[in-house]
């Protein structure tokens, strides 16, 4: 009987700690399952940081575009503001005959040469048609 006894309390001593290690495992589990919940999450806002740095990006480079197109008007227009001739008709311009810029491919033309006014724009001096040239309607 003493034998029963022992048996006994080692089966009880046994289930005891089965039970103690299948909690221990459980708050384990819940433990990975938190882990990779917030994993998730920070891999889904990584993800959406980096689709909006991808538009940032590319936002970027159409500014930088736009500006270096801009740059290049700038350059062209104060360049052509020396030009005497039409650069279309080669007449000399005068008081009468004045230099106009088209705003498409930034010849200096005369009035003649660049007779076209297309869609209003915004300049320096309001909302005001733009001037094209001749070569640039058709």
């Amino acid at each position: 009987r003493m034998e029963d006894s022992r048996k006994g309390r080692q089966i009880q001593d046994l289930e005891e700690t089965v039970g103690a290690q299948e909690r221990d495992n459980e708050s384990k589990q819940l433990d990975i399952d938190l882990v990779e919940s917030k994993y998730l999450g920070a891999t889904k806002d990584l993800n959406r940081l980096k689709l909006g740095l991808q538009w940032k990006d590319e936002k970027i480079f159409q500014l930088q575009k736009t500006n270096s197109e801009l740059q290049q008007e700038l350059d062209i227009t104060k360049f052509d503001h020396r030009e005497h001739k039409c650069m279309l008709c080669n007449m000399d311009f005068t008081l009468f005959r004045r230099p106009h810029h088209c705003r498409k491919c930034h010849r200096v033309c005369c009035a003649r040469c660049a007779p076209e006014k297309r869609q209003p724009q915004f300049s320096e001096y309001g909302l005001r048609p733009t001037r094209v040239c001749s070569n640039c309607v058709e």
